[in-house]
Formats: structure tokens, sequence, C-alpha cells
């Protein structure tokens, strides 16, 4: 939290301040790669909204991933969504 007043700048209230404060926070998560693996949006420390992503591999057992998403999973509350995309082939 960045406090511009000097009225703010003691602990106890920045405490005070915080625990008033709503906190809805979006997390992004990336792989080794930067490529990003899921996105989550929470309010204090309940889920909201999430979206997780695999990526398109050569074939089945293969190490190489591509760019190309080929499944994201989307949560809101007890709702599940699967969304499954679909590419021609992969040409390295």
């Amino acid at each position: 939290m960045l406090a511009t007043c000097a009225e703010f700048c003691e602990v106890s209230t920045l405490n005070t301040l915080s625990n008033e404060l709503e906190d809805t926070t979006k997390v992004s998560e990336y792989d080794e790669l930067g490529m990003l693996q899921k996105k989550l949006i929470k309010h204090k420390d309940t889920g909201i909204l999430s979206n997780s992503y695999m990526y398109k591999r050569r074939s089945a057992n293969s190490i190489f991933v591509s760019k190309f998403i080929e499944k994201e999973t989307i949560k809101y509350g007890f709702t599940i969504v699967n969304i499954n995309y679909g590419i021609d082939g992969l040409d390295f």
C-alpha cells in the first residue's frame, strides 16, 4: 500500500486501512518459458473466477509445447466450463 499523506504513515493507521479496504486481486501464473498457465480473480481468500490453459503439443507424449492453446478451463462459483480449441497441425 502506498501512503502519500503524512497522517497515513503510521503503521497502526496503515493496518486499519488495509483491513477496511476491499481485498480483490488478480493473479497471473506463468511457467518457466513465460507462457500463461492460469489467471485467477479472488476476493479476500475466495476464488471468484479462474482460467487455466493447456497448450498444444506435437504429440500426446511429446515434451515440445507450442504457443497455441489447446484447452481452456473456466471456473466461476460451482460452474466449470471446458473449451477445446483445434488447429490443423503444428509445423515446427
